[in-house]
């Protein structure tokens, strides 16, 4: 039984860690390029509520749909450690990448276009 529930421990912990490595990735992309507060809100909102199905989804899955506290609080905390990690490295690496890709693609273009 204990091994059962540190093997969900451990599933809910990597469900974090790969919903925040995404939620990254969506930030350093929406930063690359402007937008409007309004669709930023929308997004956050429909990111986090697929967020929130894929969680129940994987509780339903693996704990017969029974919520326990300690699956929340692995997949919170695989969250914010992958956060104070590596995410806001991987923010700004990423930044840097899609500002140069933008550069680069605009001067491809621009040459094309010719």
């Amino acid at each position: 039984m204990l091994q059962r529930q540190l093997r969900i421990a451990a599933a809910m912990f990597l469900l974090g860690v790969m919903i925040i490595l995404l939620y990254d990735i969506i930030i350093a992309s929406r930063d690359s390029r402007k937008k409007k507060t309004f669709v930023k809100i929308i997004e956050d909102f429909i990111f986090w509520q697929i967020s929130a199905g894929a969680v129940f989804y994987v509780i339903y899955t693996l704990n017969e749909g029974i919520i326990r506290g300690y699956e929340i609080a692995a997949c919170f905390f695989g969250m914010i450690l992958t956060h104070v990690t590596v995410g806001r490295k991987l923010i700004k690496g990423l930044k840097y990448l899609f500002f140069h890709c933008r550069i680069k693609l605009r001067i491809l273009f621009d040459r094309f276009n010719r």
